[in-house]
Parts: C-alpha cells; sequence; structure tokens
C-alpha cells in the first residue's frame, strides 16, 4: 500500500497516510477531522546507479563496474 501526502483545506495542516488508492477519497485531515483535504504530488528517493567520489580510482574492481569484488570495501 502506498504512502500518499495531503493538505488539509481547513486548518492548511499536512499529512501522510497510507492508504490504498481506492480509498484516497476516505482521506481525514489527523488534526481537526476534516475531509476536505487535496493529496499532493510527493517527491521520492530513488536509487541512482554509479559510483560514489568515495571510491578510489586505482580500485580494479570499481573501474570495472564491480564493486566489492576486489575486497575494497566499496
Amino acid at each position: 500500500m502506498p504512502i500518499y501526502e495531503f493538505k488539509c483545506k481547513a486548518c492548511e495542516g499536512r499529512f501522510e497516510l497510507l492508504i490504498s488508492l481506492s480509498r484516497v477519497n476516505e482521506a481525514m485531515c489527523p488534526v481537526c477531522g476534516s475531509n476536505d483535504v487535496k493529496r499532493l504530488m510527493s517527491t521520492f528517493a530513488a536509487h541512482v546507479s554509479g559510483h560514489s567520489s568515495s571510491h578510489s580510482s586505482n580500485c580494479a574492481g570499481c573501474a570495472s563496474g564491480h564493486c566489492g569484488s576486489c575486497g575494497c570495501g566499496h
């Protein structure tokens, strides 16, 4: 079940709910109890493939894209 972010139109409070998409229209503000809420566009975290700057440029495993294969700890 996804987490949705909402803003209450009555008290201006922001909150998140773990709720199914089919029940999103039943969301209620936990502060004032109003059901006059707007679902917000949420930001999300994404895993980006690649190497951090902490990787040693002279590490053969990292240089070949196989981090950890050489035992360097990356």
